[in-house]
This record gives structure tokens, C-alpha cells and sequence, in this order.
């Protein structure tokens, strides 16, 4: 088969101009993943190698895809976090150490999506 159709096994393809339907649950609640931290050895590989299959045409950027939803949360921790590191700052306090506090207290407080507190989500248990 190789032999009769070369050209559909040469180099990398890409499927371009099809529709896909991805069949989703209505039900179930999307969750938003946290992006996987790298390790800074490998950061300038991956980025060669990104751009390199960017210019392959393997891949290509993806824009505005974000949920509203996701961006809305980081947003709002963000802003709190900078009032936070605000308030710390104008009182002359350890930043590191008011970042500290609201990490406990952000970690212990039931979330009103979940009902419960990020601390028991990750480590099956309340903190004490």
C-alpha cells in the first residue's frame, strides 16, 4: 500500500478542513487543569521544539480558547492576592509571611463549587 500511495506516507500530515463533533455530557461540570509546571532545563528545548513544529505546520497556536469560566477564577485569585501583597507592603509586613497566611487560610476555606476546602480535596482530610 506504501508503494501505490506515497504521498500518504511521506513527511508528517496534517488533517485540515474537517469538522470533528466531539460527543459531550451536558451533565458533567468542565474542570479546568492546571497547566503542568516545567522543569527550567527543558523550557528553551521546548520552546525550540514548539517552534519548530509551528513552522512544520504540525501544530499551530491556539487563541481565545480559554474559558471565560477558568480566566474569570484565576482573574479574581489574582486580584486578591495583589490586595493582599498591597496591604502587606503599605504595613511594611513580611511579604513572604502574609503570602503564607492567605495560602492557609485560601486553602482551608470550603470552596461554595465544591463545598469543600481545597486542603481536604487534595489530602482527604481537614488541616488542624
Amino acid at each position: 500500500m506504501k508503494s501505490k500511495f506515497p504521498v500518504c506516507f511521506s513527511g508528517v500530515g496534517k488533517l485540515k478542513g474537517n469538522k470533528v463533533k466531539l460527543h459531550i455530557d451536558d451533565k458533567v461540570e468542565p474542570v479546568a487543569q492546571p497547566v503542568r509546571r516545567l522543569p527550567f532545563g527543558y523550557r528553551d528545548k521546548v520552546a525550540d521544539l514548539l517552534k519548530r513544529l509551528q513552522e512544520e505546520d504540525i501544530i499551530e497556536p491556539v487563541g481565545g480558547v480559554a474559558s471565560r469560566w477558568a480566566n474569570g477564577l484565576v482573574e479574581r485569585t489574582n486580584r486578591t492576592i495583589e490586595k493582599i501583597l498591597k496591604i502587606a507592603t503599605v504595613g511594611k509586613k513580611d511579604l513572604q509571611k502574609e503570602f503564607r497566611k492567605f495560602l492557609v487560610a485560601y486553602r482551608s476555606t470550603p470552596h461554595t463549587s465544591t463545598g469543600c476546602t481545597p486542603f481536604s480535596l487534595m489530602f482527604g482530610r481537614e488541616r488542624v
